[in-house]
């Protein structure tokens, strides 16, 4: 795995340079006398009436000093733990840190070096092999951090599989978060803690991804019921937290299903682990047919809004190479993506200085020199113009088919327009709404969240909020994209399952009509990581989202 290693002005506050981790200590020869009391070779015969000195037992290494090798690969940061920042020239004062967040099972870094019982990580960019969390609001920062090895938890090293003796079985990927459970540990999946003896080789604080598929085995639908899939002995999964097949929430996925014992096995897949469960015959009848999706409001319910009349928030962008200090001046790393915030800066010491939200309250302070920060002003026209607003239609649609329909606002007068489309399974209600807007015309990408349904006890408003609330991040996706291809426009549309918990516990692309995979990739990462209400009364809800594109 290559990846590419900032080299800090300002890390830790060391007095003097450390040896390299692995070299080999120097033994200078001399010809020197013996200090008074030294201790005489061996083999060496003591001089006559010289006192004879036992030789001291050599001293045991300080336990605060971690043993082992030098750390190598990705590791997770327990919730709630502090993570320490890098210290600026001539500052005598601690280095600041800050907290992370407390929920999920961790946060996903990459190990660099160790300094005593600090190790300093990097924040991962691009793919994240993340089986746990990952910051996201740092994923366009290669940032570097220290924290206490004591504060990684343990996980799987490697891709283990685990029998349970009664046919069943787990295959774990590399890098699931586990938890000491006596003997045993309980391997932290999502929506599911899963007990496991795993083989000492198979834990550590460290990982290397590996291979992160489970094998191209094509899904073979399995009714979801009352009856539910048992592994290891008397162990139940719920539907809520397997994948799908389409878009029928009473349809799970399994994979290589097989006969043994006159029992009907199967793997179902969970994030990071596949699972070989016992089927209740129950459950083997036919398929249900295609049943109807809703839509979230025949009236239209949300359609991309136009540009508006007057000013409009005003952004400011650091590109991709600039460099990245602390507030007190140390360097914290550089910038891997073009990076747009949305919130104004504080100046400090003639730098720019963000406030970057990492959830629960935690917030880190990244600064720019000011020639790095590029002020783009919202755009203005006629201070009197109306906001064009396209509203969104009722959508034609059915389960497993696409979603009908587009509402799109563009500004520079240009009218909004709200429109059904029919899709494979059944008619919608249809709706239609128009608008228009004032606005003046720039080249600048643009991502929306279109009409979505959902089918499940959440109300749709509440999943609406939750999505527009995470749009930036799909924006994000979309402009790491742009980089590469300037032109690059369409849609995407993502189908999520929201478990109990509010977790979504499954996200994948339903359709694709831009040119750069990548970007549905990316959406669907930050999908998967975002957190809904609970859904009234348990059970599971199923959503599916349209995204659209447009540079400009």
């Amino acid at each position: 795995m290559r990846r590419r290693v900032l080299a800090l002005v300002w890390l830790g506050s060391c007095d003097g340079a450390a040896p390299e981790p692995d070299a080999p200590p120097v033994i200078a020869a001399s010809s020197a006398a013996p200090e008074p009391g030294a201790a005489p070779e061996p083999g060496a015969a003591p001089e006559p009436g010289a006192e004879v000195v036992a030789p001291s037992p050599a001293p045991a290494p300080p336990s605060i000093v971690p043993a082992g090798p030098p750390p190598h690969g990705f590791a997770v940061v327990r919730p709630g733990a502090a993570i320490h920042l890098g210290r600026g020239p001539g500052r005598d004062a601690p280095a600041p840190s800050i907290t992370l967040p407390t929920d999920g099972p961790g946060f996903v870094v990459a190990a660099v070096a160790r300094e005593g019982q600090s190790i300093t990580v990097e924040t991962p960019v691009d793919d994240v092999p993340d089986c746990a969390s990952s910051l996201w609001a740092l994923s366009a920062f290669r940032l570097q951090l220290h924290v206490a090895e004591a504060d990684l938890v343990s996980v799987t090293t490697r891709r283990v599989g685990v029998d349970f003796g009664d046919g069943t079985r787990v295959d774990l990927l590399a890098g699931v978060p586990l938890r000491r459970e006596g003997t045993a540990w309980s391997a932290e999946l999502t929506g599911l803690s899963m007990s496991v003896t795993l083989p000492d080789d198979a834990v550590g604080r460290y990982y290397d991804p590996g291979d992160r598929s489970f094998g191209d085995v094509t899904p073979e639908p399995l009714a979801v019921g009352d009856d539910r899939l048992v592994y290891d002995r008397t162990h139940e999964l719920s539907d809520a937290q397997l994948e799908q097949t389409g878009f029928d929430p009473r349809v799970v996925a399994t994979f290589g299903r097989r006969t043994d014992a006159g029992r009907t096995l199967a793997d179902v897949r969970l994030r990071c682990a596949s699972i070989r469960a016992i089927v209740p015959s129950s459950r083997l009848g036919p398929m249900p047919e295609a049943a109807l999706v809703g839509v979230l409001s025949g009236s239209g319910a949300f359609g991309m809004i136009g540009a508006l009349g007057g000013p409009s928030t005003p952004t400011w962008q650091v590109r991709r190479g600039a460099t990245i200090s602390w507030r007190d001046g140390g360097i914290a790393g550089l910038v891997e993506h073009d990076h747009t915030f949305t919130s104004a800066p504080e100046v400090v010491d003639a730098r720019r200085c963000f406030a970057v939200e990492l959830g629960a309250g935690s917030v880190l302070p990244l600064c720019f020199e000011a020639s790095a920060v590029e002020d783009v002003p919202g755009a203005s026209a006629d201070p009197g113009g109306a906001l064009g607003l396209g509203s969104l239609g009722g959508e034609l649609g059915s389960l497993g088919g696409e979603l009908g329909g587009l509402g799109v606002g563009p500004g520079a007068g240009d009218p909004g327009l709200g429109s059904g489309g029919l899709g494979s399974g059944g008619l919608g209600a249809i709706g239609s709404g128009s608008g228009a807007g004032a606005g003046t015309k720039r080249k600048r990408p643009k991502a929306s969240a279109g009409s979505g349904t959902v089918v499940g006890s959440l109300d749709k408003d509440e999943i609406r909020r939750v999505v527009h609330r995470h749009v930036n991040e799909v924006k994000y996706c979309y402009e790491r994209g742009l980089v590469k291809d300037p032109t690059l426009a369409g849609k995407v549309t993502i189908a999520f399952t929201i478990d109990p918990a509010g977790l979504v516990s499954t996200a994948s692309i339903k359709d694709d009509t831009l040119a750069d995979p990548s970007v549905g990739k990316c959406i669907v990462k930050a999908v998967q990581r975002w957190t809904f209400p609970k859904p009234v009364g348990g059970g599971m809800v199923v959503a599916k989202y349209p995204f659209i594109f447009s540079s400009g």
